[in-house]
């Protein structure tokens, strides 16, 4: 039997995560594909060939999956020409920032939780009227291509990292932003692009890397992002200057963080988020090298330093954008940059017993921002008298986990 071009190529789909609507970004629009009816999207032929494809992709519990996205390129469809697999790749690194940058953190079960893994594209060769298929991984020597497999033979787990994952709602003005950037080849599009690699390997929340090697990433990601280099001083400098002016709190006056080096007295004066970004770039550089810096402070653990990237990364990603006039960031965001100072010198849970403040400290600046005033002239200590309740610190605990 002859099969004509159209209905056979190579599918882009994101297995383990359902976009909640169409969303066309870099080049690529990603679609919501119910498995068991994806001819609305896919056509006829290809469509009935994919839901017999997908049901060999399961969930953690072996149950084959009920939806999943699906990658169209702008310039051929559903077909991904094997030239434009790294456009497709990157359209999915841009989609899993788009969604990221909606994660809430310490917020139980009253947000959608994910993670860069379940927004890892994957390549399938798929011939209509078959039932074979071809599989296309990636190795450091060139990409492996293993064709002839019968969909009976396989099945495909899905990682644990996707277990009680969703996709939140995506921001369209950030869309519209990142598309801006991306016709324009912008700055920010090249700073985003360059460090996203390393955010996204970071927030995979893999069991296979420590927390010390995903806070490495993270401080990669926010020096790619910030076109940094040199050193914690010049690093912490130029995440100062990105944050600018939503700083609130100065180290001098900070309920736990701490600058011990003598060396540099003048830290005591920085705002709190210049301190911790010194810190992770020590981290960093601590990971790499593999060196202790016994002499210079630790306020934060690798997990907090993971968190906090997490939480401001896409914020200095928006601003960015923001200074091209690409986007503007929205009352509950600049809410989120004039809270960080409080967030990092907050109290980060002792279990049950002492939740994270976090929820509570956003929730505080938001309402501020959502009343119209201005969260940078209110009286600092408006906070601190809020929360000045007693929280006990045992001596098991640890100066990290505050």
């Amino acid at each position: 039997m002859t099969v004509k071009a159209a209905e056979q190529g190579h599918l882009v789909f994101l297995p383990w995560v359902t976009v909640r609507s169409p969303v066309e970004i870099a080049g690529f629009r990603f679609e919501p594909v119910d498995c068991a009816n994806p001819a609305p999207q896919l056509g006829k032929a290809i469509g009935r060939t994919f839901a017999e494809l997908s049901g060999r992709y399961v969930d953690v519990r072996g149950q084959p999956i009920q939806s999943c996205t699906v990658g169209f390129d702008q310039l051929s469809g559903w077909n991904i020409r094997q030239e434009r697999f790294a456009a497709a790749r990157e359209a999915a690194d841009m989609l899993a920032f788009v969604a990221l940058s909606e994660q809430e953190f310490f917020d139980g079960w009253a947000s959608p939780h994910l993670n860069a893994t379940i927004f890892r594209p994957l390549f399938q060769g798929v011939c209509a009227g078959t039932h074979r298929l071809s599989i296309i991984v990636n190795r450091r020597d060139g990409p492996l291509v293993s064709a002839g497999y019968q969909f009976q033979d396989v099945t495909f787990q899905a990682p644990l990292e996707s277990m009680s994952t969703s996709c939140p709602h995506l921001s369209e003005p950030l869309v519209k932003a990142v598309n801006s950037a991306w016709s324009k080849s912008s700055v920010a599009w090249s700073s985003i692009v360059a460090s996203l690699p390393a955010f996204l390997i970071a927030n995979s929340e893999s069991s296979e890397l420590p927390s010390e090697t995903c806070a490495m990433m993270s401080a990669i990601a926010m020096e790619r992002l910030l076109s940094s280099d040199g050193n914690a001083y010049r690093f912490s400098q130029a995440f100062a200057d990105a944050w600018k002016p939503a700083g609130q709190i100065r180290v001098q006056k900070a309920k736990y963080a701490k600058a011990t080096d003598e060396r540099y007295p003048e830290q005591q004066n920085w705002f709190i988020h210049r301190k911790w970004a010194k810190e992770l770039y020590e981290a960093r550089s601590a990971a790499a090298h593999r060196v202790r810096h016994d002499h210079l402070s630790t306020n934060w653990s690798a997990w907090q330093h993971v968190v906090a990237t997490a939480f401001a990364y896409p914020l200095v990603a928006k601003r960015l954008l923001e200074k091209e006039a690409a986007y503007e960031l929205t009352r509950r965001e600049r809410a989120s940059c004039e809270a960080f100072d409080e967030l990092l010198d907050s109290h980060w849970g002792m279990g049950m017993q002492h939740p994270p403040e976090w929820r509570e400290v956003l929730s505080f600046y938001r309402a501020i921002r959502a009343w119209g005033l201005d969260s940078g002239q209110a009286e600092t200590s408006a906070w601190r008298q809020y929360s000045s309740r007693a929280i006990p610190v045992g001596p098991s605990e640890g100066k990290n986990v505050r």
